[in-house]
């Protein structure tokens, strides 16, 4: 318990820093990193997919995709040529909140800028936002969705108001629990409610995103506690606004 509350302590000034959590509140912290230390960086807590790299340094997470990390080393491997890097934090409830701090790293390549994406999942390929240079999704994507016709994914609510940019620095607040999703993101909040969310889900999350690689200051998890005061009334205004978008 000592434990604990020092845990809530330290991270108090960041957590008020990041978007208040309007659906969950917070119970049991399973981790928070600043990535001050080598040693935020475990094998246990923190997994680098498809040859992504890496190297900790100022405060930050770099996470170097292989295109960038490998070039001009004469390195052939499957993997060799992805802008993508890829980072996920296995091993988490099926219930939480995650807020973290990212930021995109302008693209030298005007290839790479035309393309600029985000993937912030929670579970690989189930409850996906994505963000990109035309606007933020939130979707259930193909680990969750039985593929019909063709359509492999299913749009919970999109919007043009925010949309991916160059060394910016985004703030976001994610949170699921039962048969629904937040998601925060400087400012601006998506909402999804459905049956399939409350079923199987992989528990990770995963920040994947193309281009010259990003910084992540700092990620916090705590499993769902109970249902914020007053998030009765909230959510009726969220779904409003998602069915108007």
């Amino acid at each position: 318990m000592k434990n604990i509350v020092l845990f809530i302590l330290l991270i108090a000034p960041t957590l008020w820093a990041q978007p208040k959590p309007l659906m969950i509140v917070p119970e049991k912290p399973v981790f928070c990193k600043e990535f001050d230390n080598k040693s935020d960086v475990d094998k246990a807590s923190v997994k680098f997919n498809k040859e992504t790299q890496y190297k900790v340094e100022d405060g930050c997470l770099h996470a170097i995709p292989p295109l960038i990390a490998f070039a001009g080393t004469g390195r052939d491997s499957k993997r060799a040529s992805s802008s993508f890097s890829r980072v996920n934090f296995p091993e988490l409830p099926k219930d939480y909140v995650c807020q973290f701090r990212w930021k995109y790293i302008a693209p030298k390549s005007k290839k790479l800028q035309a393309k600029g994406m985000a993937y912030m999942d929670m579970g690989h390929r189930c409850i996906r936002t994505t963000l990109s240079r035309d606007g933020v999704k939130l979707l259930l994507e193909n680990h969750m969705v039985e593929e019909k016709a063709g359509i492999k994914s299913k749009l919970l609510q999109q919007s043009d108001e925010l949309k991916l940019e160059d060394d910016q620095w985004y703030e976001v607040t994610a949170e699921v629990k039962g048969d629904e999703v937040v998601m925060q993101i400087n400012g601006h909040i998506l909402y999804g409610k459905d049956d399939l969310i409350a079923g199987e889900r992989a528990n990770t999350f995963n920040i994947d995103i193309n281009g010259e690689g990003y910084l992540l200051d700092s990620i916090m998890i705590w499993e769902a506690g109970g249902y914020q005061l007053g998030w009765a009334s909230t959510k009726k205004k969220l779904a409003k606004s998602s069915l108007e978008h």
